[in-house]
């Protein structure tokens, strides 16, 4: 193996290298949510720069370190751009019961059955509830994919571990996954007033009665009158 290497012009990762290949991922990871597209990208990087690509172990473990990193950096973001106070809002808010009994964590992520009156004007509560928590003013920087991949991975777990998730993933998770639901549940009420629009649009349609047709109903009366006038003038003509 070492002679191959050698003829080939590969050689074994420094950990100089090391450090540029996490950053590298670190960089990867806020484009892409997918480990498995990120093992393929950490290998072509050390084919790239003529390194031995290692055991598929060693680069998940890289992998995890600059999803840690990315989690470090966002939490820093997050607590230079929004008050302490707001955080503390925002956490205690996905824990609190509502009246029904669920968490409004479950609350927010539960997506609307149908589209009624009575859905969307729970839709525009939910918006409400995220504009009173000032939600819409911050995390305007983070990327889609790095709200949704906080979103997603808050939602995966059931909300009372929620206490029991460290700083800064915490924070974190609660800020994205707030940012996320308010920009889905706006498009969700979008897409709900369409429908709601197009229901009434198709009911009104069908109460009004069908538009007369006056031009076929003229050329029709045009026509008996033709005929009429045909039969009447027959026996004088005779």
């Amino acid at each position: 193996q070492q002679v191959a290497c050698t003829v080939l012009g590969f050689q074994w990762m420094s950990e100089h290298q090391r450090r540029s290949l996490v950053r590298e991922l670190r960089d990867e990871v806020a484009r892409c949510a997918d480990r498995d597209q990120l093992l393929v990208r950490a290998r072509q990087w050390l084919y790239k720069n003529k390194l031995v690509i290692v055991h598929e172990r060693a680069i998940r473990t890289l992998i995890a370190a600059a999803l840690a990193q990315l989690e470090v950096e966002t939490g820093t973001a997050i607590a230079a751009s929004v008050d302490p106070a707001t955080l503390d809002r925002w956490r205690a808010s996905v824990s609190e019961l509502r009246p029904d009994g669920q968490t409004q964590q479950s609350w927010l992520w539960a997506a609307p059955a149908k589209h009624s009156t009575r859905q969307i004007s729970e839709v525009l509560e939910r918006i409400d509830l995220l504009y009173t928590l000032d939600v819409h003013k911050h995390l305007a920087d983070i990327p889609d994919l790095i709200l949704r991949r906080y979103a997603r991975r808050l939602v995966s777990r059931p909300p009372s571990a929620g206490a029991k998730i460290k700083e800064p993933a915490r924070t974190v998770e609660v800020a994205c996954f707030l940012r996320y639901c308010l920009f889905t549940t706006t498009d969700q009420l979008i897409l709900m007033v369409q429908r709601r629009i197009a229901d009434l649009w198709r009911q009104a349609a069908a109460d009004v009665p069908a538009t007369v047709n006056w031009a076929a109903m003229y050329k029709t009366l045009l026509g008996e009158l033709v005929a009429l006038s045909a039969q009447g003038a027959g026996p004088d003509a005779e």
